[in-house]
């Protein structure tokens, strides 16, 4: 191989120097250009810092260094909203993250989603049925699909809007993989949606997160009154929490939220003139 000739008049300098069999440093160099040969010609790999990289995430120490994108990176230039909630959600939920996601993304913002089974999808959906350009965070390289069944939804969207991941083409998934993308959502978006969880969802990370991120989350005020779940109480206290009861609600808060981020910029511009 091409690959394996490049590699052969350093491998046994390498390899002691790493301390690490020839043979095994051989296969794991095959296997990181094997991964990297199957990203396209436009796919793009953004350095921390860089062109395209989200603003947003520049200023978190925990961003990560590289980012690997697939399809329109001038998405993230937008003001950004995430939209997520559980794998199985009520039919209730389900109306709600659709018809959601169509109204905020009609008023001109754009969604981030995790493209999992339930709300992330439906939420996608939505957008993809009303030709609305969309974000979705991967827990996979961008080379890979999952669930398999997302496949179409994904290219669809890849296409429309913009796939984003954290691992490279050549990493091997882990479930707990999936888990690490709730960060980077939360540190991209200006505002997090939560559309309906149990208390053992893991979407509730996605909070967590913006907590840390001093990110708005906004839930649902019919959460905040089941006295049968307890999850909303880890948030009830956080300043930066806003119970919604309709959709006319979210749209509100994010109005509000993209009127301090101008207000913000001008103030900004202002002191550096």
């Amino acid at each position: 191989m091409a690959n394996d000739r490049e590699l052969t008049p350093h491998i046994r300098e390498i390899s002691e120097d790493l301390g690490v069999e020839q043979e095994a440093l051989e296969k794991a160099y095959s296997t990181v250009v094997g991964g990297f040969q199957q990203l396209g010609e436009e796919d793009l790999i953004v350095k921390k810092g860089g062109v395209h990289y989200p603003p947003q995430l520049n200023t978190l120490s925990d961003a990560p260094l590289f980012l690997f994108m697939r399809g329109n990176p001038d998405l993230l230039e937008e003001h950004l909203v995430t939209v997520v909630g559980s794998r199985k959600p009520s039919k209730e939920g389900e109306e709600t993250a659709y018809q959601l996601s169509k109204e905020i993304g009609k008023q001109g913002y754009v969604i981030i989603s995790g493209l999992s089974k339930g709300i992330d999808s439906i939420v996608q959906q939505a957008t993809v049925d009303e030709d609305i350009p969309t974000i979705a965070i991967l827990g996979t390289p961008i080379t890979h699909f999952h669930p398999r069944e997302h496949q179409s939804l994904q290219g669809k969207l890849e296409n429309k809007g913009l796939v984003i991941s954290q691992f490279p083409p050549s990493v091997k998934v882990q479930r707990w993989h999936f888990p690490m993308r709730y960060a980077l959502m939360s540190g991209m978006a200006a505002a997090n949606v939560i559309i309906e969880a149990s208390d053992k969802s893991e979407v509730l990370q996605q909070a967590d997160y913006a907590m840390e991120h001093k990110r708005q989350i906004l839930l649902p005020q019919s959460a905040l009154n089941n006295r049968g779940l307890q999850w909303p109480n880890r948030y009830i206290d956080y300043k930066h929490m806003y119970a919604y009861r309709k959709l006319s609600d979210v749209i509100k808060r994010m109005n509000i939220i993209t009127e301090g981020e101008h207000d913000a910029e001008a103030k900004r511009v202002t002191q550096t003139v």
